[in-house]
């Protein structure tokens, strides 16, 4: 087993996405017949996560959050792939790379404006956001209510800021 295409470096996976990686697989004496997924080396039967039947040759692998144990917790995982051939010989575990559990909503807080004022010019917005996933690159971004649904409002947007010390923000 050799992973030709392991996960994207600091994946995070939730509800919403996939994550997926590449492994070649061979066996001259008997052909593969199964590779296995785990999220530690040397996982048994039990605590494989995913079984996908397969033959020799390139195969990928895609993974969303119904394949992790019912009740995983948010944090970092590295997955490890092995392949069975006809015989049942197990080939050694593979790591394919690691990814981040995320499915915790950020924790938003409005400071300014407070909550019923009433505006009618151009206002700083500003807050503080946690979440253990959120990077120092990206901003948070503003929705508003137009009476149905949530609509991204990016227009009208002159300012954005975002300190990662203290996890504020603002928007003007």
């Amino acid at each position: 087993v050799s992973v030709t295409e392991k996960i994207e470096d600091n994946l995070v996976l939730n509800n919403e996405k996939k994550i997926s990686f590449k492994v070649s697989v061979s066996d001259e004496t008997s052909k593969v017949s199964k590779i296995q997924i785990g999220t530690k080396s040397g996982f048994s039967d039990s605590e494989k996560i995913k079984e996908i039947q397969a033959t020799d040759g390139e195969i990928t692998v895609e993974l969303s959050t119904s394949d992790l144990p019912s009740g995983a917790k948010d944090g970092n995982y590295t997955l490890y792939v092995r392949a069975l051939d006809n015989a049942q010989n197990k080939s050694s575990d593979v790591e394919a790379g690691s990814f981040i559990l995320d499915n915790t909503c950020p924790s938003v807080k409005i400071a300014n404006p407070s909550s019923g004022k009433t505006v009618n010019k151009t206002i700083l917005i500003s807050g503080t956001v946690k979440d253990d996933n959120l990077s120092s690159s990206e901003l948070p971004v503003l929705y508003v209510y137009n009476g149905n649904s949530f609509v991204e409002q990016s227009q009208g947007v002159s300012e954005k800021s975002f300190n990662s010390s203290d996890s504020s923000w603002s928007l003007k």
